[in-house]
Order: structure tokens, then sequence, then C-alpha cells
């Protein structure tokens, strides 16, 4: 598996965990209308053939309706990051 694929498996894999993140509970900190207030999305990536970690990796959090990006941030020399977000969904890209 390339570089390439393994960016795009990684990608994927935080996508599916951010869909589930999204899901509101009762008591969720929002403001009128279910708006406002902030998440973080934490996570580390790394190549999946070597599986050590991708340091300074940029993530990107692009707007899921027309992908625009909205935030993001770079990963730690242990491939872990954590970026911080306005309530919504998200694609990321690594």
């Amino acid at each position: 598996m390339n570089m390439k694929n393994s960016v795009a498996l990684i990608s994927f894999l935080i996508l599916a965990q951010l869909s589930f993140a999204q899901q509101g509970r009762p008591g969720d900190a929002r403001g009128p209308g279910g708006e406002g207030g902030k998440a973080n999305v934490i996570g580390m990536v790394q190549d999946l053939e070597t599986g050590l970690p991708l340091e300074f990796a940029t993530i990107s959090l692009l707007s899921a309706t027309d992908s625009i990006i909205v935030t993001g941030g770079v990963s730690e020399p242990n491939g872990k990051f954590d970026v911080e977000a306005p309530f919504g969904k998200y694609l990321v890209k690594v």
C-alpha cells in the first residue's frame, strides 16, 4: 500500500469516527436553535505499512457541504493531533 492510500484510509477512519462524534446527546452545550459551542477532534495519524506516526502532518477540517477549509492543525512528533472546531459536520483531510 502506498503513502497516498495510507493517508486516504486514515482520513476515512477519522471521518467515520467524526460521524459518530457529531450525534448530540441530551444536555449538550449548544446555543439557541442547537447551534454554537465547540468540540475537539482528537486523533493520531500513522503509516499503515510501518505503523510509524506521521509527524507534522497537516490536518484540515473541511465543511461537509461545500468543502471549504474551516480550521486545521498539525500532528505532533508522535502523530497525535487535537483540532478545535465549531459543532458541525466535517470532512477530514490529512
